[in-house]
């Protein structure tokens, strides 16, 4: 369960990395673009972007671990979160607002180290 420190760091608009490998065991990743911790803290919704997701939806399929890589750009503070994928689909509109905001947070810190958000090629 995470805590109220972890919760709030995660809600910093951080960069966010989802990790998870196929039935082979090979890995890959991808940036992750929101994340939404629910209630029990246990769970959480992470949003991938849909024209590059679907090498991650193909490995979940096979293989439903995954490791999500939290981290601050500021200062590199990091957390790794891990655990299976429950469900698979795409974002309703009600969560669009959720995205935009968590983009325009990390662009912001992306900024904040010197790094035009234009080039993170997030969306």
């Amino acid at each position: 369960m995470l805590s109220d420190e972890l919760v709030d760091f995660i809600a910093q608009g951080v960069s966010l990395l989802v990790g998870t490998c196929d039935a082979d065991r090979i890995p890959h990743a991808m940036r992750a673009v929101g994340l939404q911790v629910h209630d029990d803290r246990r769970h959480a919704t992470v949003y991938l972007p849909e024209v590059t997701a679907q090498h991650t939806v193909t490995n979940v399929a096979v293989n439903p671990r995954v490791a999500l890589f939290v981290s601050q750009p500021i200062d590199h503070r990091s957390l790794q979160l891990k655990g299976s994928v429950i469900k698979v689909s795409p974002a309703s509109d009600g969560e669009r607002p959720r995205i935009e905001a968590y983009v325009a947070q990390f662009g912001r810190g992306l900024n904040s180290v010197g790094m035009p958000f234009e080039l993170s090629n997030m969306l």
